[in-house]
C-alpha cells in the first residue's frame, strides 16, 4: 500500500498524527501535508503525489530492472545509464534507485534464523562463482 493511502486510512480511522508517524514511519510534518491534499481535493484516491509520465514510464520497466539484476555484472548504475538513454528525462540515480529499493521491498519477504554464534557459516558470493582445482586429478570443481 502506498504511504499516502495509509495515511488517508489511519486518519480515516481517527488515528492522531502521531500513531500515523509511528505506523508509517514518516515525519509529522509529511503526514501534515499529505492531510491538507486530502481535505483539500488535490489528493484524492486514485492519485498519487509520484503519478506522472515520468513515474509510469519507470514503473514498466520495473520487472526489466529487477530480471537484470539477477544476472552476473549487471549492476542499479548499468541499468541507471541504460534508463537514461531511453528517458533523457528520467530520474537522478539516487531517485532511481529509492523508487526501485520501494518495489523490491513489497513483495520481499524475509526469514529470521535463530542460531549460536559460530555454529553454521554462510558465505554469500557475488559476481562469478569461485573454483576449486583439484590437485590429484587437475579438476574444477565449482562451488
Amino acid at each position: 500500500m502506498k504511504v499516502f493511502e495509509q495515511i488517508k486510512l489511519l486518519s480515516e480511522k481517527g488515528i492522531s498524527i502521531k500513531g500515523i508517524t509511528k505506523a508509517t514511519g514518516c515525519s509529522r510534518n509529511t503526514i501534515r501535508n499529505y492531510l491538507k491534499q486530502i481535505q483539500s481535493g488535490r489528493l484524492n484516491n486514485t492519485e498519487s503525489p509520484v503519478n506522472n509520465e515520468r513515474h509510469e514510464a519507470f514503473e514498466e520497466q520495473l520487472p526489466y530492472f529487477i530480471r537484470e539484476l539477477k544476472r552476473t555484472g549487471v549492476n542499479r548504475q548499468l541499468l541507471w545509464q541504460e534508463y537514461l538513454d531511453k528517458y533523457p528525462g528520467g530520474y537522478s540515480y539516487s531517485q532511481f534507485c529509492y523508487h526501485l529499493q520501494q518495489y523490491q521491498e513489497r513483495d520481499n519477504a524475509t526469514l529470521r534464523i535463530e542460531q549460536k554464534p559460530g555454529e553454521k557459516l554462510y558465505l554469500d558470493y557475488a559476481g562469478t562463482r569461485p573454483e576449486i582445482v583439484d590437485r590429484e586429478t587437475g579438476e574444477i570443481i565449482l562451488l
